[in-house]
């Protein structure tokens, strides 16, 4: 598995809901060039996925609801006590389905943005 020499959060090309065309909950499909787990971000350590959304490579920093998904279509959902787990060379290469979330706060900005889940079987 490649690793990157510096982290996401210095110069990272990170995916927002609001990068994603279409309307609420419009489904989207991108390909998983690569897996980084415990990358160093602003907010703690994370995996990230490494996207081909359209002609684009974006990181996707896995929120616990998003990382359960990524375990549920390519691991085990209830390894680790119940937190998760999967295989990285698994997830590479593979197709995933984001949904379009409307109503994420951002506190940062003070705003109601859009954010991006991983969509799984029945949980569309």
């Amino acid at each position: 598995m490649t690793k990157v020499s510096r982290p996401p959060s210095k110069g990272g090309n990170f995916l927002h809901g609001d990068d994603l065309p279409g309307k609420d909950y419009s489904k989207h499909r991108v390909k998983v060039l690569d897996v980084r787990p415990d990358q160093k971000l602003r907010s703690g350590l994370a995996t990230v996925l490494d996207l081909q959304v359209g002609k684009e490579k974006m990181g996707l920093a896995l929120n616990v609801t998003n990382h359960k998904a990524i375990c549920e279509l390519f691991g085990d959902p209830k390894a680790d006590g119940g937190e998760g787990s999967f295989d990285t060379k698994d997830v590479i290469g593979k197709t995933i389905s984001l949904i379009k979330v409307p109503g994420i706060n951002n506190p940062q900005k003070g705003t109601v943005t859009h954010g991006v889940r991983i969509a799984t079987p029945g949980g569309e």
